[in-house]
């Protein structure tokens, strides 16, 4: 298991596109995961998903998850 964190929004929004393109070199087989975000209210969880979700080609808009 790995832990992140974070001091700023930039950095956040670094580690979030590092994951999605890490993840998006795997093998379709072994894509699963499961990510867990804590913290307090606006500690930048919805940043991340954003960033994420972003890096991994999602173009509609996105919201608080």
């Amino acid at each position: 298991m790995k832990k992140y964190n974070t001091k700023n929004i930039n950095e956040t929004r670094r580690v979030a596109k590092d994951l999605a393109k890490s993840l998006a070199k795997t093998k379709p087989e072994e894509k699963a995961l499961a990510v867990g975000l804590t913290g307090e209210l606006g500690a930048g969880k919805t940043t991340f998903v954003k960033s994420f979700v972003r890096a991994m080609g999602v173009k509609k808009r996105i919201t608080s998850p």
